[in-house]
């Protein structure tokens, strides 16, 4: 189909299911047609066909990493210089939308 986007990313899987269920009243295939990316890894995912291909935040991991530094500041009243940034790898749960 002519101007069609190959995929879409979505920043929410809520939103993401949304976006399926539209574009299957409209007969587009997914992934045939098009491919969609939802993001947190919500349960909803894995409730709506074709399930949902998410991108893992890892928000707990990311919460307890900002609790860390912000006690680290109470006790301290600063943040040493290297500990200042911290990497949260998202990891892509790959299933059937993509």
């Amino acid at each position: 189909m002519r101007g069609l986007a190959a995929g879409i990313v979505v920043v929410c899987d809520r939103h993401a299911a949304w976006i399926i269920a539209a574009l299957r009243r409209r007969s587009l295939r997914v992934p045939d047609d098009v491919a969609v990316v939802g993001c947190n890894d919500l349960d909803v995912g894995t409730m709506i066909e074709p399930e949902l291909t998410t991108i893992n935040l890892r928000i707990d991991e990311l919460a307890r990493a900002m609790v860390r530094l912000l006690f680290t500041l109470l006790d301290n009243g600063s943040v040493p210089e290297g500990r200042r940034a911290v990497v949260i790898q998202p990891e892509l749960v790959v299933r059937s939308s993509t």
